[in-house]
């Protein structure tokens, strides 16, 4: 199914587009793509770091974190 409802392409004077027109709704709807495809390659950029950071042991178990930051 295709986002985009209504476009208009302006043309120069040799018939090359240069400029596309959207409705509204088509383009809150690709920037809502854009950002959630942004929020995906964050999550697996930060996954791979973690990813590493796990297998060599290089992390803190959330409880054991609190017990010690209570006794404090």
């Amino acid at each position: 199914m295709s986002i985009v409802r209504k476009t208009k392409l302006v043309t120069d004077i040799y018939g090359k587009t240069t400029d596309v027109i959207l409705d509204v709704k088509t383009y809150e709807k690709i920037l809502e793509d854009l950002e959630e495809l942004y929020l995906i390659k964050q999550y697996d950029k930060a996954k791979g770091k973690t990813d590493n950071e796990i297998k060599n042991g290089q992390f803190i178990i959330l409880e054991d974190d609190l017990k010690k930051w209570r006794k404090k």
